[in-house]
């Protein structure tokens, strides 16, 4: 997946904006102090994952020359090819739409599976930090990150270790559990003592 457009009715500085024609690879916005990188790079992930909640202490952008809060990213899919999302600011992080190159529309779970599992976190750490999070190296150290960058690494995907882990822990508790009595292994383990006891 990648972001081919941007289109920004009213957020922070910006009213009634569109960036076209995205293209593959790194992407640098330059310019000086104050003229909107950051909030470009707000409303992105905005976008993607929602208007902040007030207590939450992230930077909220509302629209400061007119227009509606909110807009739309274009992104090309591998799976659905060219999908638009638009989000409005609202309740709950905004109403989010999806449009298909179809014609089909969607909501929030739909744009869940075209993200593929990448939750706020990991888009803020691995694909969308500021300058801020660059500078601060420990936001790249949370058990998350480094399980995806070790399944990008192994070729895994968004299989996290962590996840692995989880499974794991889940079957070991279903098999066998110290002082236990109904897993399986605790049955047979009871059985066989009552066998000997009997011999």
């Amino acid at each position: 997946m990648r972001i081919v457009q941007l289109s920004m009715d009213g957020f922070g500085v910006f009213n009634n904006v569109t960036i076209t024609d995205l293209p593959d690879g790194l992407i640098l916005f330059l310019g000086d102090n104050e003229v909107g990188k950051s909030t470009l790079h707000g409303f992105v992930h905005t976008v993607l994952f929602g208007y902040p909640k007030s207590r939450s202490g992230e930077k909220y952008y509302p629209p400061l020359n007119g227009g509606s809060a909110g807009g739309r990213l274009q992104l090309d899919t591998d799976t659905r090819g060219l999908v638009t999302v638009a989000r409005t600011d609202g309740p709950k992080g905004g109403t989010v739409t999806l449009t298909f190159e179809d014609g089909d529309t969607g909501s929030g779970s739909a744009l869940e599976k075209i993200l593929g599992g990448t939750n706020q976190t990991m888009f803020q750490n691995l694909y969308g930090f500021s300058l801020t999070e660059l500078q601060s190296i420990e936001t790249l150290t949370s058990e998350e990150v480094r399980d995806v960058i070790y399944g990008a690494s192994l070729g895994t995907g968004l299989r996290t270790l962590t996840d692995a882990r989880k499974r794991l822990n889940k079957r070991m508790v279903h098999l066998f559990k110290s002082g236990g009595s109904k897993p399986e292994m605790n049955v047979r383990l009871k059985d066989l003592e009552e066998s000997r006891k009997q011999l």
